[in-house]
């Protein structure tokens, strides 16, 4: 009884000051709703990824540049600096010598502008081959892809993402649907001239795809050219990475050691490269986003400490404003742990009404971000017990000292307090 007792006073003390009771809150509501919103998105992001690499195939081998280690630490940036170690000679072996493989294909990332009339973007430029398509990154709308003609004959054919479509086609007319608008550019961006780097190459299809959207990444701004023209502009053999479909998934690992046996030979005992399976790559990208999530989440968690602070100062006031009512409870009987509940409970309520509204409003931002964007947060029970619990320890913590304070006046000094 006495504890519903200090309940209830503890919710009438906060209702009779509303305004100072919700600021007080406030820090403890950003906190909150800050440290759910960094979980949610991290935790969004790994599974659209997840989601996005499975989509792919879980026959998958890639190739590329630098010794990575299974957590992503090593030196595979090499090959995004332009310095790579795999090659177009490498990826021929590999056609040549592997057993059990259905399709193998060289990438490369090269930099470039792409120009149409008075119109120019900046794409992400890809020199790559026919067998490219069989990955789930170059879906064709309209159109069609490269094939092995355009590659061996070196002819100047491309591909064009959407979003690329868009850019340098226009909205096209406002009376038709936006589908049929989208779907009206495509088709007139078929045949169309565009200049990169000097050199004028003819569309050929317009490309469509999501994959890629969870981290934020437009794959419609990819632009395809052949890889034997991109090796004679760029004048290098340096290929971003080969990518190898294996025909039985059950044979993964089998050919994986037969790639890298072949490379390692090729390179000299050198092991300057690395064979990822998707598996690899899922566990890379989790320890690259588990990091950064929780490395936000700490960032968000000082909001929750400012909080804690917000309430201990509310509280020290409190107290001085109800020395008097602390003399008369003690007066008839109240003791020093009666008055330091009160105030704990007090301060434990605050906490916990600014951690209920801070749950709601990290429930709405994940509903506003999963609508006006790629990314669909994930709010876990994991996440929202975490940081619920953190919010009644701050408000407990915090609450403490005033408590104490309270609890340890004299009552007839209380009383005499004007």
């Amino acid at each position: 009884m006495l504890f519903l007792e200090s309940i209830k006073m503890a919710f009438r003390a906060i209702w009779s000051n509303k305004i100072r009771s919700f600021l007080t809150m406030l820090g403890v509501i950003i906190g909150v709703s800050s440290v759910i919103s960094m979980m949610a998105m991290g935790q969004g992001v790994k599974q659209g990824i997840t989601d996005e690499v499975t989509a792919i195939g879980s026959n998958l081998l890639t190739v590329v540049s630098g010794k990575i280690s299974a957590d992503g630490s090593g030196q595979g940036m090499a090959g995004m600096a332009g310095v790579s170690s795999v090659t177009w000679q490498d990826r021929k072996a590999i056609e040549k010598n592997i057993d059990g493989i259905s399709n193998v294909a060289g990438l490369m990332m090269v930099q470039g502008s792409l120009d149409y009339e008075d119109k120019k973007t900046m794409p992400t430029l890809v020199g790559g081959e026919a067998d490219l398509e069989f990955l789930n990154l170059y879906n064709i709308k309209t159109g069609r892809f490269l094939d092995n003609e355009d590659v061996e004959d070196k002819n100047y054919n491309i591909v064009i993402g959407s979003t690329i479509a868009k850019e340098l086609f226009g909205e096209g007319s406002a009376s038709v649907s936006e589908e049929a608008t989208a779907d009206k550019k495509d088709e007139e961006a078929l045949g169309k001239k565009v200049i990169i780097n000097g050199e004028e190459f003819e569309i050929l299809g317009v490309m469509e795809t999501e994959s890629m959207s969870a981290v934020g990444m437009d794959a419609n701004s990819m632009v395809v050219i052949p890889i034997s023209i991109a090796r004679e502009m760029y004048d290098t053999d340096q290929l971003t990475r080969i990518l190898l479909q294996v025909e039985d998934k059950d044979n993964i690992d089998n050919v994986k050691q037969q790639v890298y046996d072949l490379m390692l030979k090729r390179h000299k005992d050198n092991e300057d490269f690395s064979i990822l399976t998707q598996e690899d790559m899922l566990s890379m990208m989790d320890s690259i986003l588990s990091l950064i999530t929780a490395l936000l989440t700490g960032i968000a968690s000082i909001s929750l400490l400012v909080g804690g602070i917000g309430i201990m100062n509310i509280m020290l006031v409190s107290v001085t404003e109800r020395t008097r009512e602390i003399g008369v409870r003690k007066a008839i009987g109240a003791t020093n742990s009666n008055i330091l509940m009160q105030f704990l409970i007090e301060a434990a309520i605050i906490s916990l009404m600014g951690g209920g509204i801070g749950i709601g409003l990290a429930w709405v931002g994940g509903l506003l971000v999963s609508r006006f964007t790629p990314i669909s947060p994930e709010i876990t029970l994991f996440a929202v017990g975490l940081a619920f619990g953190i919010s009644v320890f701050v408000g407990v913590v915090f609450g403490v000292a005033p408590a104490i304070k309270a609890s340890r006046k004299d009552p007839i000094e209380a009383l005499r307090y004007e």
